[in-house]
């Protein structure tokens, strides 16, 4: 994949984001989507590879920074995922109090 089909795919990716934002702008506050980079293709034949060989490790490079990147993204969405789950543990936890005190009060 050349550097601009990787731009073009950034920009895409981006513009996609967005619509869903204005779509359903509540779901972008805490979710980050990470788009794994497109792997290297590596021509079968010699002679292409001999040929493209100069394009080819081009490639890797951008691929190996986007991998690390794409970590990155994985990371910071797990953190936030978790750091979400426990604030949805602790009003599960308030809401089976609230509920307890509820029953005792209702006589139920």
């Amino acid at each position: 994949m050349t550097t601009t089909t990787v731009a073009c795919r950034r920009h895409l990716s981006t513009f996609a984001l967005g619509a869903i934002c204005i779509v359903l702008p509540a779901s972008c506050l805490a979710v980050e989507i990470c788009i794994p980079p497109d792997h290297p293709i590596v021509p079968e034949s010699d002679d292409l590879l001999v040929e493209y060989a100069e394009i080819i490790e081009e490639e890797f490079e951008i691929y190996f920074k986007e991998i690390t990147t794409y970590f990155d993204c994985m990371d910071r969405s797990r953190h936030e995922a978790f750091l979400l789950a426990q604030r949805r543990t602790g009003a599960y936890q308030n809401f089976l109090h609230r509920l307890e005190v509820a029953r005792r009060t209702s006589g139920q």
